[in-house]
């Protein structure tokens, strides 16, 4: 999931819980209200226990959409597991390969093999390169396993932004991409003259 994605998502979420908490909640607090005693409505009670759960949603989304916002794709390392790095392990014991993601946590996914870089993995594969050994603690127990490829979004990024460049000659415009060099300087991505 690409970071304008992830942010559209969350976007999304906020518009709704925003537009429930001014609108819909005071009107079902009012109603609640006309039918008397308040001390002994349940209805009330429930209304009032949402409205405190939307406003605590609102007030995290609004902090995560600030932070992904922020993150700056260009400093992420090349050569070292970070976010957005696509991760091949060898378990050292069974031989098994295994491939993952390092995403947000809002973008996780297990059966595409999208981990957060807060989970046990991904904690364990932070800043480690190709040949490194990662000993992976969960729940479950230990394993040890071998960096045996490492893809850093901005290999990915560069290769699109290549592909982008060469496309852009020919048809004079560019694709949305979080990570363009041009983004990054302008905010928004642009032919080069």
């Amino acid at each position: 999931m690409r970071i304008e994605e992830l942010l559209e998502k969350l976007r999304k979420e906020f518009e709704t819980l925003e537009r429930e908490f001014r609108q819909e909640i005071p009107k079902k607090i009012q109603a609640a209200r006309e039918l008397g005693d308040l001390r002994e409505s349940g209805e009330y009670e429930t209304i009032k226990d949402r409205q405190g759960f939307v406003q605590a949603r609102i007030a995290f989304l609004q902090q995560r959409i600030s932070e992904i916002s922020k993150v700056d794709l260009i400093s992420i390392p090349k050569d070292r597991v970070a976010l957005g790095s696509t991760v091949h392990l060898v378990d050292e014991q069974s031989g098994e390969e295994s491939v993952y993601t390092l995403v947000f946590p809002e973008a996780m996914d297990g059966k595409r093999g999208w981990i957060s870089v807060a989970s046990p993995i991904g904690r364990s594969l932070i800043g480690k390169r190709v040949g490194d050994r990662a000993v992976i603690r969960t729940p479950g127990g230990s394993r040890a396993c071998e960096v045996t490829r490492l893809q850093t979004v901005i290999v990915i990024a560069s290769t699109f932004a290549s592909l982008s460049v060469n496309s852009a000659k020919q048809s004079r415009s560019f694709s949305d991409c979080a990570a363009c060099p041009e983004r990054s300087r302008r905010g928004r991505c642009a032919p080069s003259q």
